[in-house]
């Protein structure tokens, strides 16, 4: 379970590089939206904003990182 959730983690990773910071703040602004449905979707925001940081961050940090994502994603 731990390394099928690193690797959807790193999926997302790649979609967010590939989309561009454009995209990260589209992102952000459509799960404000949706912050008062629940405890569920405040989840998946951390998540999000989680690995905007990290694509920010680079691959040499996110590797770094990876260990601590494992249990996270």
């Amino acid at each position: 379970i731990l390394v099928q959730n690193l690797v959807l983690c790193i999926v997302k990773l790649q979609l967010i590089i590939a989309t561009g910071p454009e995209f990260h703040l589209k992102i952000i602004n459509l799960l404000g939206r949706f912050r008062t449905i629940g405890e569920m979707n405040m989840k998946m925001t951390q998540n999000i904003l989680q690995v905007v940081i990290i694509a920010n961050l680079g691959w040499t940090s996110m590797m770094k990182l990876s260990v601590r994502l494992m249990g996270q994603c």
